[in-house]
């Protein structure tokens, strides 16, 4: 847990996240001189698809994650990526444990439980269900052990580190947040290794590596599943949070989504497509280059804007409004979404993502009586853009 000297020192970093995300919708709507962030922002929409697609001429810049953890999400990209992500692929495969009823039993066996309980206590809710799915999908009959606790100390170190990347640090103050995203690391890896499951499936891991050919020497099987859990379960807890959050807000809507399934799919596609759980990607150009309309320097580092693409009004009727019915048109324009990347990159979790959402709404619209707490909502960045505490779910 965050001691009151390390709130106050992340506090800044969290508010500037914060601002950040803010200011991404901004530029998306348009409004003049919105971007004023170190790094170049890409956001014309040939120039966001066609970066996304080209892995091969920029690498991903996730600094603040490898401090913490090297993994296929976090690598910046060529053989030793592709390695990671062959070893790693089968975890996503659609099975039994993705069918709709099974889904739906463990988002109710953990949300019910929480409740009452406002938005913090229901993310958290929603974190150990994902945790709960991804677990099944490795074929283990417990959930993995996944300290709330120390997940949410480990969000705030994050997101310091990721501030820290944007604004610079001072050596000492990064070697302090290095320091503790190591210390959190251990502490959370910790625990697999007296599970008999957990550890088997580790050591299973690390033996394929090194049988397979371009996997690096650093290769650490506890490095790549804790980033896994952490990417599968923060992105789709947050998406949950803004279906929590739009469902208190717009009343109609629970009722479309539990009497038409075709409605609750509509529904979980315009809330990642207005709230994207990665609405800012870094990128690295490997070389001076032209793609989508735009030139990039050798070496240059910038930022894609995907909620740019989502929100570009040539291709989306009154983008910012929140309107589910737009994806019952058989013409909604498909390639203006990627609310889970594209090219060989895409999410490697993505079916099973959606799969969750969709369950999860069926939870929430079916079982849980959702009050909204404030006029108006307000966007937190971390790990993954999701509103700040204002919904209170209790017992239907």
């Amino acid at each position: 847990m965050l001691t009151p000297s390390e709130d106050a020192v992340q506090a800044p970093a969290a508010a500037g996240l914060n601002a950040l995300a803010l200011a991404l919708y901004r530029a998306a709507a348009g409004v003049p001189a919105a971007w004023t962030w170190p790094l170049r922002l890409v956001q014309r929409p040939d120039a966001v698809r066609a970066v996304l697609a080209a892995p091969e001429g920029f690498s991903k810049n996730y600094d603040f994650l490898t401090d913490f953890a090297c993994g296929r999400l976090s690598h910046p990209g060529g053989a030793p990526w592709a390695a990671r992500a062959a070893l790693t692929r089968h975890w996503y495969r659609p099975g039994p444990a993705l069918e709709a009823a099974q889904l739906e039993a463990v988002y109710a066996e953990h949300v019910l439980v929480a409740l009452p309980a406002d938005g913090e206590r229901l993310f958290e809710a929603l974190v150990a269900a994902a945790v709960a799915v991804f677990s099944r999908l490795l074929n283990l009959s417990q959930p993995l052990p996944w300290d709330p606790q120390t997940v949410r100390a480990l969000r705030g170190w994050l997101v310091q580190r990721q501030w820290a990347g944007w604004q610079g640090a001072e050596a000492p103050a990064l070697a302090r947040q290095q320091r503790a995203l190591h210390e959190h690391l251990e502490a959370l890896c910790r625990p697999w290794r007296a599970d008999a499951q957990v550890n088997a499936l580790l050591q299973g891991l690390s033996e394929q590596a090194q049988a397979h050919v371009g996997c690096p020497a650093d290769f650490s099987a506890e490095q790549e599943l804790v980033l896994a859990v952490l990417a599968a379960s923060e992105t789709t807890a947050s998406v949950l949070c803004w279906c929590a959050e739009l469902l208190a807000r717009h009343q109609s809507e629970r009722v479309d989504c539990l009497a038409q399934p075709a409605r609750r799919e509509a529904f979980a596609f315009e809330v990642l497509r207005l709230f994207p759980p990665v609405p800012l990607m870094t990128r690295v150009s490997l070389q001076a280059q032209e793609l989508g309309g735009e030139r990039f320097a050798a070496h240059e580092s910038f930022a894609v804007n995907v909620l740019a693409l989502h929100c570009d009004a040539e291709c989306w009727a009154r983008p910012m409004e929140f309107m589910p019915a737009r994806w019952l048109d058989a013409a909604v324009p498909r390639e203006a979404w990627l609310p889970f990347s594209r090219g060989p990159r895409v999410c490697a979790g993505r079916q099973v993502a959606l799969a969750e959402v969709l369950a999860g709404i069926g939870v929430l619209a079916g079982r849980c009586e959702l009050q909204a707490l404030s006029a108006q909502t307000s966007l937190q960045l971390g790990l993954s853009l999701r509103p700040l505490p204002s919904v209170r779910a209790v017992n239907r």
